[in-house]
């Protein structure tokens, strides 16, 4: 028994010693007395037996309580741009035009061109012309002629205003050729040569409010003086015109004033003439119905004729048939518009002569 008790000691052990790796640890012996005893202790054991249920468990049904609060909220609109129609591409302007030909009877034409670009705050330019004839008419004398302009033009555009100014020169040759040279060969070109100079500046200055409750109003300011080389006569005129409007209620309320003074030296005698015109009027618009209502007031002073006045009728009216297509109108109007000058008569017919009537 004693054997069979240190055998199972022993090989506990030598298990240990094995785990120790080959460290030495010496040599140790047990002594053990007494009879082998092999007790199994018993197994704690469940004393009841299972129970199959096969009853369905119950679930329980949870409740909830819902507590009703508003809840605050806020939206806030973003403004965006208005719809806008695409704009077509502005066109590409040039400071500079020239043109040029030549055509029969040996007529040269030439015109050049000068202006600023666009601009918000101004525009000038100058433009310069020739057209001439060097022509020659069977059994008549020389009838070449020559027509030379050269014009300066400026505008200035402040907030509420625009100021504008021009000049203008005008040189015009024409020949009387209305004879036989044969019958008169001492006559040179010279001597039968007319030639014009032209001088024309004006101004202008006009409101540009975008308020129609304003009054508007525009302003302007005209001369020019006229000369003859053949006639040896000159020509001044001096011209004033106005003209206010202003809104009061649906109702346009203007008046227009002109003023023209001409003054004449001829190869004969001095002549002047003088025009003065009023225009008041009422504009009244109603949906498609358009009507004016006015009259003119004419003074004439001449040299020829003693002073005389006139009033004229000034009435129109138009109506909407079909938006800008159909629109009828009547009316009735009348004044002094301008008394005949030696200007506009030689712009029709430049072979007059300055001691012809001006009536």
């Amino acid at each position: 028994m004693q054997k069979l008790l240190i055998l199972p000691l022993a090989c506990l052990l030598s298990t240990g010693l094995m785990a120790q790796g080959e460290r030495d640890l010496g040599n140790i012996t047990e002594v053990v007395t007494g009879d082998f005893n092999p007790v199994i202790k018993d197994a704690a054991k469940i004393s009841t037996n299972p129970v199959i249920n096969d009853s369905t468990a119950r679930i329980p049904v949870p409740a909830y309580k819902l507590k009703g609060q508003r809840i605050n909220t806020t939206f806030e609109v973003e403004p965006i741009p208005s719809a806008r129609m695409k704009q077509e591409p502005l066109s590409k302007l040039y400071r500079t035009h020239v043109k040029g030909g030549f055509g029969n009877y040996s007529m040269p034409l030439g015109e050049i061109y000068f202006n600023s670009l666009r601009s918000k705050e101004y525009h000038y330019g100058a433009s310069l012309k020739h057209l001439s004839s060097r022509a020659t008419l069977p059994d008549v004398a020389y009838s070449g002629f020559s027509d030379n302009e050269l014009s300066l033009f400026g505008k200035y555009f402040m907030k509420d205003y625009t100021l504008a100014g021009d000049f203008n020169y005008t040189r015009n040759v024409v020949h009387y050729y209305g004879y036989n040279p044969e019958l008169a060969p001492t006559i040179e070109r010279g001597d039968i040569r007319q030639r014009f100079n032209l001088f024309n500046p004006n101004a202008t200055f006009e409101s540009t409010y975008k308020d129609t409750t304003k009054l508007h109003h525009k302003t302007g300011i005209s001369y020019y003086n006229l000369s003859d080389v053949f006639d040896g006569a000159t020509e001044n005129n001096i011209s004033f015109n106005s003209g206010l409007r202003k809104y009061i209620s649906k109702e346009q309320i203007g008046l227009n004033t002109t003023f023209g003074y001409w003054h004449l030296n001829g190869p004969q005698d001095t002549t002047f003439n003088m025009i003065i015109g009023f225009n008041p009027h009422i504009i009244s618009q109603r949906k498609n119905l358009k009507v004016k209502v006015g009259f003119n007031v004419g003074l004439e002073a001449a040299t020829d004729a003693t002073g005389s006045g006139e009033i004229f009728p000034d009435i129109e009216a138009s109506y909407r048939l079909v938006g800008d297509i159909i629109i009828p109108y009547a009316g009735i109007t009348g004044g002094l518009i301008e008394r005949n000058s030696y200007r506009s008569l030689t712009d029709e017919n430049p072979f007059l002569n300055a001691g012809s009537s001006m009536q």
